[in-house]
Parts: structure tokens; sequence; C-alpha cells
């Protein structure tokens, strides 16, 4: 069940991410804990916070992370540590807090061989340090390592996202000119994401276009090209609504 909520939770399958966890809950309540109760308790996390219910959303969160010393479950650490600092704790904990609880998910996660869970954590530090105003210069250094440990693990999976972050940081830095017409075209075709022949699901684009959309909504406010801005929310808008 375990793997099927990491696998669902990463790739949008919201209703069958929901199934599992409230199985993983009844096991749970019927056979008592164990470190993958950890996760199950950080998803129900994650769905209070989408009911504005912040109060319940950290219960839920220092009950996993409760489980997972009590049980070792080193196994488990890794996802539970990226969901917890990047969407219950980011809101009432200081910068230092999350970033430290990505690092200890990163390495219990490659500590036990679950290179994707780590490559996630890395991921997740590399996107909470730059909006938290680390040097942009060195989280864009990060990214490229990143990149290389994911080329070297074979790791298929938040690439996209990667890419995204990645580009937006090369843009902004000036690693490469912007292309004002490109930056309005984004999203329209499958290849201004991926940047490849490759096609992908509505599963597995939700993410590599939000994070797409929101860099560079970011990157024309900053250059006061604020009717691109505009029409990219526009267009980010609509792309929700259709997948709701």
């Amino acid at each position: 069940l375990s793997q099927i909520i990491s696998s669902a939770l990463q790739n949008a399958r919201i209703t069958e991410w929901l199934v599992a966890t409230v199985k993983s809950i009844r096991l749970t309540i019927n056979h008592g804990i164990c470190e993958h109760s950890a996760l199950a308790l950080m998803l129900m996390g994650l769905l209070s916070v989408g009911q504005g219910d912040s109060n319940g959303a950290t219960r839920f969160a220092n009950l996993s992370i409760s489980i997972l010393e009590r049980t070792n479950g080193e196994r488990t650490k890794g996802f539970v540590y990226i969901v917890c600092p990047t969407t219950i704790f980011r809101w009432s904990e200081s910068s230092a807090f999350c970033m430290d609880f990505l690092e200890q998910g990163y390495h219990a996660a490659m500590g036990c061989g679950d290179i994707e869970a780590g490559s996630l954590c890395f991921l997740a530090a590399n996107n909470h340090a730059f909006f938290d105003g680390y040097p942009a210069e060195k989280v864009y250094a990060a990214f490229e390592m990143l990149k290389d440990e994911m080329k070297l693990f074979k790791i298929e999976s938040n690439k996209h996202i990667s890419l995204q972050l990645r580009n937006g940081l090369s843009m902004l830095l000036g690693h490469k000119p912007i292309d004002w017409d490109a930056m309005e075209q984004f999203g329209d075709t499958d290849r201004s994401i991926t940047e490849s022949d490759e096609i992908l699901d509505e599963r597995e684009i939700m993410y590599p276009l939000f994070y797409g959309y929101s860099f560079r909504i970011l990157i024309c406010v900053l250059f006061s090209k604020f009717e691109i801005a505009s029409s990219l929310c526009k267009k980010l808008q609509q792309k929700v609504n259709l997948k709701q």
C-alpha cells in the first residue's frame, strides 16, 4: 500500500492514493502501528491542509514522525520527510527547520536504497532554497548536481519538474536569453514542457506544468512583462479547471 500511495501521489492519481490511505489507516486501527502507518497519517495531514485545518495537519504530521521514531522506519522516512516540510510545516516552521527535515529525508532514503525518494528530497530542498532566498547560483549548481544524479541512477520521475525549475533559474541568472514569445506559448504543446518528443499523460504533466507556469510568471513579473504574466496566469487557471 505504501508503494501505491507514493506512486499515486507523485503522479497525481488522487483517487488511488486516497483509497490506499484509507485502507492503510484501517489496517493500523485493526492491527497496530508499523512504519507504513506513518505514511498514511502524513497523508491525512496533507488532506487536512487542503481543508484549511492547519492544526489538524500538524497533529497528523507529528504523529507520523513519532511513529517513524518508534518503529525505526527508515524505508518510509524519505517520503514522509519530503511532504511534511513542504506542505505542512512550511507555513508554521522556520526555513532552517524545513531544510533540516529534507536533508534527513535525503540521507535516510539514499541509505536504504530508495534513490527515487532521495532525489525527490533533493529536488524539494532546491526548490525550497530558491524561494527562501538562498543564492541563486548555488541553487542552480545544486540543480545541476541533481540532474547528474538522476541521469546516473536512471530516475525518470520528476525529471520534468527539475527541468522546469533549472530552466527558470538559468533564465534569471542570464545563462541563456529570455525568449518572450516562447515564454507566452509555454504549455501549448508537450514539447514546450519536456523539450523532447516524449508524450506525457494528464497525470504526468500536471506538476511540471504547474512549476513551469509558476516560474515563468515570476520571471515575467520581475522583468515587468505584466501582460505575458497575466496571459500565463489565465492559461494556468484554464488548465487547472480542466483537470478538476
